[in-house]
């Protein structure tokens, strides 16, 4: 316990930290001290934000702070943590996008963090591969009333998935849930309800 509490706080005293006990954040950047990788575990917090598998992690909680968690790992992952995530982004992208999560480490894995900082994107990183509707988008696409237009799976949830489409003429989109059944769309909702690149309904809503 002893060793993992000194590594923690080693980790938490190798920043700059403002008279407060938190670690400063460079003003006009994004990502605020341009890091290029995270932490195992930031704050000793197991999960990763929701639809996010390219993002990272670097914990900004102090010595102290750390050291007043649970020494239980499983009682940790209720905790209330303070971690800067980065989702790395190329410069035609923006750039690199930073947010301070300040909240229970638990919740990262159900509440997208997009619903709190509308900057980050949605989704960092790809996630169609645990989407459950690929093959039926893939077949909808196919059809006239989407042709040329594209569409990614911008969230994984437990039942169904959200998909933004995106037209032939790349500033047309919407994003809904989106339900299958047999590898076919059956139902449409959100923004995806009644739309379609053709312009007209596309009556699975």
């Amino acid at each position: 316990m002893k060793l993992a509490l000194f590594v923690l706080g080693a980790v938490a005293a190798q920043y700059e930290y403002d008279d407060f006990g938190y670690k400063k954040k460079k003003n006009g950047a994004s990502n605020p001290f341009h890091w290029k990788n995270g932490e195992t575990d930031p704050c000793g917090c197991t999960n990763t934000p929701r639809n996010s598998p390219d993002a990272f992690g670097v914990c900004n909680m102090t010595a102290t702070e750390l050291a007043n968690l649970p020494s239980n790992k499983q009682k940790v992952q209720r905790a209330h943590v303070r971690i800067w995530w980065t989702c790395p982004r190329t410069a035609e992208q923006g750039g690199d996008v930073s947010v301070l999560y300040t909240d229970r480490c638990k919740r990262l894995k159900k509440r997208p963090l997009s619903t709190t900082f509308p900057e980050w994107p949605s989704p960092c990183g790809d996630i169609s591969g645990s989407c459950k509707c690929q093959n039926g988008m893939t077949t909808l696409m196919s059809e006239a009333a989407w042709a040329g237009a594209s569409f990614e799976c911008i969230d994984d949830g437990r039942k169904h998935s959200t998909y933004r489409i995106t037209c032939a003429d790349g500033t047309t989109s919407a994003e809904g849930r989106v339900k299958c059944k047999n590898n076919f769309v059956r139902r449409m909702n959100g923004d995806l309800r009644n739309f379609s690149c053709a312009g007209r309904g596309n009556k699975r809503g």
